[in-house]
């Protein structure tokens, strides 16, 4: 029977014809070749037709090509529509469409929008939208869909490729950072940072953008508007930005170009901002995962610089070393010397014998170790070239460092004695040169104050011998006789008419009148009065006048030129500064007509002389005569006394007298003293002052003159019985307790920290830092090691993994104590003060407390030992500092021979054996025997003893006993830190001799801050991954989110099928179609097919970490990795692409970018997107989930038979 109503048996289609059809959809879809062959060898002919009607169903529904709606919507979707629509200035409909269908079309309709100039038409709507003045929510809103679309293409290789052919695309998405929308920023900030490291071009593209964006924006400093966004108040636009600032900072593989654009952001400030957003880290997780980052890479590139200016080379590979410095020396001025270097060296093993080579390349080999060590070779050199060598021509190296270094130590303690005694000479000149300055200086301003006459008899007076008056001084006069100098007092008469008449004296015989032109009316005495006074034995004659001058040629004078002033100015005028003519120069001019006298009698010459007279100053002069002050010491040393005198405040120099004699310490704080002590009067200011008040006092009492403050305030304390001794016991006393109190915390901390490092745990890692050391050595020089010295635990960080960048041997052990050992972790927790001593200096504190010994030896012996009196005083014996030093007892410590201090050494290293602890003592017991042995030339001394009732022997003897306690203690606590240090070295394995403490401890200080850094670093990396994989998470529970709504879709369609008014048309299906039995089930799972291909494609395979040329989902798995601050992860996969995997970073060439990132793909991209679910808050927005529920209620629509939803699809669509 045949049926009119029913459909056509529908022909059944071969397995040949299914074959094709689905290798066309996974063509289509964008497969690469070997998935794509995986799926048609795995996957059976049944499973293959299903998935193919799921895919067609989707694409077009039952009813789509009887529907005239339907097939506009085709239209409406094809590439040209909306290519055509980019031309004429597309609505935000439009846009918001396009965005969608980049987000679910398959790859061959992106490929097709390419073809078409999508990227240009897409970037020409962007910067037309983005350079206006003005924008409205419009044209925002079309910005933000320009953005994503770009994205969404930008999620794919090739589409990636043809957005990054124009260097222009680049720097238009660049220009909309500065957008007031917060999301698009956003946007346009993470697509940046993913380009930078997506492809190999990606970070110059970037660069060269913000250098465009600050030439457009006009901004005076580089990254400044992208540095603004991290004192944005959004948290999300801070990780963001930092996020993008570690992108551009870590993606360059020279370490160069990182430090380089690190610290243009330095510049900027980002130090200070990331300490003021230290109370952000705890609320925003991603910001502080950048910052660590930030911190982590920047610590790395430092390391890696210090290794690279290190060299970071095989120590046993010649060949490598030698061309290690061939690079490092090539094109500069070493190439030549090094060149030079290695041809002597090649000479000399070809032209000398076997063992004098041997001998000579020991002896460079020492030299250079010596110059990289920093100490002195120039004893090895005259050594060696002293003929220091054996008889067989072999260098005598032991010979030369015992008896010839001797030798040469002891030549040079000569030259620095002499040095010093030079020195000293040098001093004593410069002293008397002063001295004669001083003294020319005031006869200066006594001849300027009339006083001459005076000053040069008090000279006379002091200087003259107490037996003068048996002997008179004589002077040898040019012509060679001598003549008794006058001794009695000159008087000013007599020198006032020397003067003139020597002045006035008459030329010699044969001399022309050529001064008889002067004026000579105003001088005093004449010719005879002069030669009467000059022949008087009374007085020194004067020397005979000069020779005349020569006459001039022809043998006649040059005439004299006539006066043409009528009168001389009666004072001293101020100078008219002309160029004059002489007579013979206006022979031809109107000058020669000229009446030179015609104004000699009516010129008013009082009004010109009261105009323009010369300025007088003798109210000054007279002003200084009378009771000026004058500064008899140093000028500086005045004014520095000054200085102290104006510390004490309404205090008397009375006051200061009785504190400095009582030691009183309420006016002579310790500040106070600090500075006074530099300040004693010496004995030469002292009898400088007293001179001069003695010369003062033989003069009247208007010519007197005051001395300064400060020779005042020296005067006054000058009295006051042993004032040096006070002021330095006074100093010593109130410095003390600072200096002890200093110095025994740190001797304490050493002893802690020798005490601390006995730790059982310490060892225990060094145990198993051995067993590591002797698996990564097996079969070397260095394996099978019983020990190791223990500053090679600090070599553990050069120890570099071939596989993970930065990881170290150090991070390794601490992987391996925290999976076997977790308690040893925190082994430095427990010697805390290990890395505070290690800061301090042992010998220092412990010299301090020898110091402070040595001065109360002083002190006690100045004040309780009766000094006789010597004949000679020596004040300049008495003290010990006489220049401000800090201690009185500072050349107490100098004071040992070179004899003594010999034999203190060997005495000390006969009895190191017996007794290790009591080197401190032993050494303190010779210094107090060494000051005893001096007391004899101290004793010459001319001190009065003190009396009992003197406030210097008072207040000083309880200090002493008290102090001497203090120090007891101290020393006994210095001898067992040193008894510990030697212990403790002997048990790791080190000489005592050979290193200082705060140098052994340093060891274990440098490992630890290496230890706390690797851990952190460990921690960091932990963290990304625990973020990665929640991150990854959270996307696997937002999809199973998706597909259970989509399940309960299917069945709620499911039910509405089985429902009575649709039971009719299933059975009229049944009938008319042999394959009825399996339509509706192809039907129901139409949509769980789709989902089934796309998961199961989008299951990561090994293949996919080939060069395809067609990867989906880029930039979001990237944006993941930004977020999450795994740059290693990317730099990881950057190496991977480099073959072969090379095991040392290089420095020098930048590495090329992979083609494909191990990362997993999907075939439609959007899902993983943030944007794409809400990318701008606007009412009118379009989404994409909603697009796509009308869509399948226009497909229900369709099934139900109904034709009114014409609108409803069209409006679906829009």
């Amino acid at each position: 029977m045949v049926k009119l109503f029913g459909k056509s048996k529908k022909k059944e289609e071969s397995p040949q014809s299914i074959d094709i059809a689905f290798q066309s959809i996974l063509d289509e879809i964008g497969v690469v070749e070997t998935e794509k062959k995986h799926l048609m060898a795995t996957m059976d002919t049944v499973r293959k037709q299903q998935l193919i009607q799921s895919y067609s169903s989707k694409k077009f529904s039952k009813n789509e090509f009887g529907n005239k709606s339907k097939k506009k919507s085709i239209i409406t979707q094809s590439p040209h529509y909306f290519v055509d629509c980019l031309k004429n200035d597309p609505s935000k409909e439009v846009l918001t469409s396009l965005r969608v269908r980049l987000g679910n079309q398959p790859l061959k309709w992106l490929k097709e929008f390419l073809s078409l100039d999508g990227v240009s038409l897409l970037i020409k709507v962007l910067i037309l939208n983005e350079i206006k003045q003005v924008k409205n929510q419009e044209d925002i809103y079309k910005i933000a869909q320009c953005l994503h679309s770009l994205k969404l293409i930008m999620n794919t290789k090739f589409g990636l490729e043809s957005v990054i052919k124009q260097p222009t695309n680049i720097h238009s998405i660049s220009l909309v950072m500065d957008t007031p929308h917060l999301k698009t920023r956003i946007m346009v900030i993470e697509l940046l940072a993913a380009l930078c490291v997506v492809n190999s071009k990606g970070l110059p593209l970037v660069l060269s953008a913000m250098d465009n964006y600050r030439e457009v924006k006009r901004e005076k400093k580089p990254f400044i508007h992208l540095f603004q966004g991290l004192k944005n108040p959004s948290g999300s636009l801070q990780a963001t930005t930092f996020a993008l600032i570690n992108t551009l900072i870590s993606s360059s593989q020279s370490v160069e170009e990182r430090q380089k654009i690190r610290n243009q952001f330095k510049k900027l400030g980002i130090t200070k901002v990331i300490e003021e957003l230290e109370p952000e880290y705890a609320n925003n997780p991603d910001l502080a995962t950048q910052k660590d980052l930030y911190e982590q890479e920047c610590r790395w590139d430092e390391q890696e610089q210090i290794e690279n200016a290190r060299g970071d080379i095989s120590d046993e590979n010649p060949e490598a070393l030698v061309k290690a410095i061939l690079d490092r020396t090539a094109g500069g001025p070493l190439y030549s010397s090094f060149t030079s270097i290695l041809r002597l060296l090649a000479n000399s093993i070809t032209d000398q014998t076997k063992d004098q080579s041997l001998s000579n390349y020991l002896f460079v080999e020492k030299v250079i170790g010596k110059m990289n060590n920093g100490e002195s070779y120039l004893d090895d050199i005259g050594t060696f070239f002293g003929g220091g060598g054996g008889g067989d021509g072999s260098l005598d190296i032991a010979h030369v460092s015992g008896e010839k270094a001797v030798l040469i130590q002891k030549e040079i303690e000569d030259l620095k004695k002499q040095k010093k005694r030079d020195q000293d000479k040098l001093a004593e000149k410069d002293k008397l040169l002063t001295k004669l300055a001083k003294r020319m200086r005031k006869m200066e301003e006594a001849i300027k104050l009339g006083k001459g006459l005076e000053y040069l008899n008090n000279q006379i007076e002091i200087e003259s011998p107490p037996d003068s008056s048996t002997s008179t001084p004589q002077e040898t006069t040019p012509g060679g006789t001598k003549v008794p100098l006058k001794t009695s007092p000159v008087t000013k008469a007599d020198l006032k008419h020397k003067l003139s008449t020597f002045t006035t004296a008459k030329a010699p015989n044969g001399v022309s009148d050529f001064l008889s032109g002067l004026d000579t009316t105003n001088q005093q005495g004449s010719t005879d009065a002069s030669q009467t006074e000059a022949g008087s034995g009374d007085g020194i004659p004067l020397p005979p006048g000069a020779p005349p001058p020569p006459p001039p040629p022809g043998g006649k004078l040059a005439p004299s030129t006539p006066q043409l002033c009528s009168r001389p100015p009666s004072i001293k005028m101020k100078s008219y500064q002309w160029t004059r003519y002489r007579t013979r120069n206006v022979t031809n001019t109107f000058w020669k007509n000229v009446n030179l006298t015609k104004y000699n009698d009516c010129l008013p010459h009082e009004q010109i002389e009261g105009l323009f007279g010369a300025a007088i100053f003798e109210k000054k002069e007279k002003e200084l005569k009378k009771g000026s002050e004058v500064t008899v010491i140093d000028t500086k040393r005045a004014q520095n006394i000054g200085i102290l005198l104006s510390r004490f405040k309404n205090v008397t120099h009375d006051a200061i007298y009785d504190a400095i004699y009582s030691l009183d310490e309420s006016i002579l704080d310790l500040e106070t003293i600090n500075q006074f002590i530099k300040y004693i009067p010496s004995k030469e200011e002292i009898d400088c002052i007293i001179a001069f008040k003695q010369q003062q006092e033989q003069l009247p009492e208007e010519e007197r003159m005051k001395l300064g403050k400060s020779e005042i305030f020296i005067d006054k304390i000058s009295t006051i019985p042993r004032l040096e001794q006070r002021i330095q016991a006074l100093h010593f006393k109130l410095n003390f307790p600072d200096k002890l109190y200093h110095a025994k915390p740190d001797i304490r901390k050493f002893n802690e920290a020798f005490v601390q490092l006995q730790n059982n745990n310490i060892f225990a890692i060094m145990e198993l830092i051995l067993s590591i050391g002797n698996f990564i050595n097996f079969g070397t020089n260095r394996g099978n090691a019983s020990g190791f010295k223990i500053d090679s635990i600090n070599k553990m960080a050069d120890t570099k993994s071939n596989i993970r960048e930065k990881y170290t041997l150090v991070h390794y052990l601490i992987e391996l104590l925290e999976s076997t050992q977790p308690e040893l972790l925190k082994v430095f927790d427990e010697i805390p003060s290990v890395v505070d001593a290690a800061t301090l200096s042992f010998n220092q504190s412990s010299s301090e407390i020898k110091l402070l010994r040595a001065g109360l030896i002083k002190l006690e012996k100045e004040i309780f030992v009766r000094q006789p009196k010597s004949v000679e005083p020596k004040p300049d014996d008495e003290t010990i500092n006489n220049n401000g030093e800090d201690d009185i007892n500072n050349t107490s410590s100098d004071e040992k021979t070179e004899g003594q201090q010999q034999r203190q050494g060997e005495e000390e290293e006969n009895d190191e054996s017996e007794s290790t602890g009591n080197s401190f003592a032993d050494s303190l017991k010779k210094k107090k025997s060494q000051v005893n042995t001096n007391s004899t030339s101290d004793s010459k001394q001319s001190l009065e003893p003190l009396k009992d009732d003197d406030p210097l022997k008072l207040k000083l003897s309880e200090f002493l006993l008290a102090s001497k306690t203090e120090l007891d203690d101290t020393e006994t606590l210095i001898a067992e830190t040193e008894v510990l240090f030697k212990s403790i070295c002997k048990f790791f394995g080190e000489d005592s001799t050979k290193i200082q403490p705060e140098e052994f401890l340093a060891i274990f200080k440098k490992f630890n801050d290496k230890f706390i850094m690797s851990k952190k670093d460990l921690e960091i990396e932990k963290s990304i991954k625990d973020k990665s994989t929640q991150r990854k998470n959270e996307k696997e529970r937002k999809e199973m989110e998706i597909k259970k709504s989509k399940l309960e879709m299917i069945h709620s369609k499911l039910k509405k099928i089985g429902s009575p008014s649709s039971s009719n048309r299933i059975l009229a299906s049944n009938e008319s179609s042999p394959t009825s039995s399996t339509s509706s089930v192809v039907h129901q799972h139409d949509d769980e097919d789709e989902e089934t291909i796309k998961e199961y494609i989008n299951n990561p395979s090994p293949s996919q970490q080939s060069n395809s040329s067609e990867e989906e989902g880029m930039m979001d798995d990237l944006l993941n990795l930004i977020r999450d601050g795994n740059f290693r992860e990317l730099r990881r996969m950057n190496l991977q692409q480099k073959k072969p995997v090379r095991t040392k970073r290089v420095i020098a060439k930048q590495p090329t970018r992979p083609q494909a990132l191990d990362t997993p793909s999907s075939t439609y991209s959007s899902i993983s997107s943030i944007y794409d679910a809400e990318p701008l808050d606007m009412s009118d927005q379009e989404d994409e989930d909603e697009e796509e529920e009308e869509d399948e209620e226009e497909e229900e629509e369709e099934e139900e038979g109904d034709d009114d939803n014409d609108n409803d699809e069209e409006e679906g669509e829009n």
